[in-house]
Formats: structure tokens, C-alpha cells, sequence
């Protein structure tokens, strides 16, 4: 009786500290500003965190359900179903058209998965503003690059007087 006490006493404590360590996960991953899905084989939503409510919509009573199917996004259903084998895609949001959202799949134990979905819309923002800064720069500098490169080939002709020579080495200076 006295070592079926200690048995049961340790399942217990084994099970406390399971608990425990499952409240301490689930409080981690709700501090995520990412949105965390836990799928089964099958895409069936078993777990998901604050985010996923946010950006994906997700109430308690979807899971269970089918993540693919609740989202009807072609890109993200493909993802969850284990494709593309990178596992990660860029989709615009099935709630907001001007939201960009970037899903990845990373398999876990006994094929589940995790799908973390992150808001990548001001990101691609600044990627766009950052090529329409350079292109802009290129172009403002291909200009000026052009007129030195004519004073240069002009200056490179043998037959050219001094004068003219000095003319345009004054033209090149920097303003002062």
C-alpha cells in the first residue's frame, strides 16, 4: 500500500509539473507577436495563441477544424498541408487586402506542425521604398556622370588647344 502511495504520489507530481510547464508554454507563446498554429496530420487546428485570434480570426470553437479550409487561401491552405518544401509563403490576408502576411511551417513530433504567420506588410513597404531609393539615386547620378564622362572623352582629343583644355578642367571643379 505504502509504495502504491509513493506511485501515485509521483504521477501526481509528474503531472503538476506538466501542467505547469503547458501553462508556461501557452503564456509564452501568447506573448508572440506572431500568430502560432499547432495543426495535426490531418490540418485540424488543435492549438493557437492570441495572434492567431487576431490575425487569422481563429475563435475557440475552430478547433478541430480544418485550418485550409477556414482560411481559403490557396498559398497558406498548400502550407499547411506540407507544400511548398521550403515551408514558408507570402499571401495577402483573407481579411484586409492591403495586409501581407508570411506563414511558416515547422514540422514537429509525430507529424503535427506549427504554422507561425507574421504581419510582413510595413516590412515590404520599406523593401519598396528602399528599390524606389536607389533606383532614384542611379538615376540622379547617371546625369551628372554623363557630362563628366563627355568633358573626359573631349579632353582625351590630341589636338586640343590649351585653352580649351583649362576651359574645361574649370568647367569639372566643384562650385565653391
Amino acid at each position: 500500500a505504502d509504495r502504491l502511495f509513493r506511485l501515485n504520489r509521483r504521477a501526481r507530481q509528474r503531472a503538476r509539473r506538466l501542467i505547469e510547464m503547458f501553462a508556461s508554454l501557452r503564456m509564452i507563446t501568447d506573448a508572440l507577436p506572431d500568430a502560432a498554429v499547432i495543426v495535426d496530420p490531418s490540418g485540424a487546428i488543435e492549438s493557437f495563441n492570441g495572434a492567431a485570434e487576431e490575425m487569422l480570426r481563429l475563435r475557440r470553437s475552430d478547433r478541430g477544424g480544418n485550418l485550409a479550409a477556414l482560411l481559403r487561401q490557396p498559398e497558406f491552405a498548400a502550407l499547411a498541408r506540407g507544400r511548398p518544401a521550403d515551408g514558408i509563403v507570402e499571401f495577402i490576408s483573407p481579411f484586409d487586402d492591403e495586409r501581407r502576411l508570411e506563414a511558416r511551417r515547422i514540422p514537429i513530433i509525430g507529424g503535427h506542425a506549427l504554422l507561425l504567420v507574421r504581419d510582413v506588410t510595413q516590412l515590404n513597404r520599406l523593401l519598396t521604398m528602399r528599390q524606389d531609393f536607389v533606383a532614384n539615386v542611379s538615376h540622379e547620378l547617371r546625369t551628372p556622370l554623363t557630362v563628366v564622362v563627355g568633358y573626359l572623352e573631349t579632353m582625351a582629343a590630341e589636338d586640343l588647344d590649351p585653352p580649351t583644355l583649362r576651359e574645361l578642367l574649370r568647367k569639372l571643379e566643384p562650385p565653391t
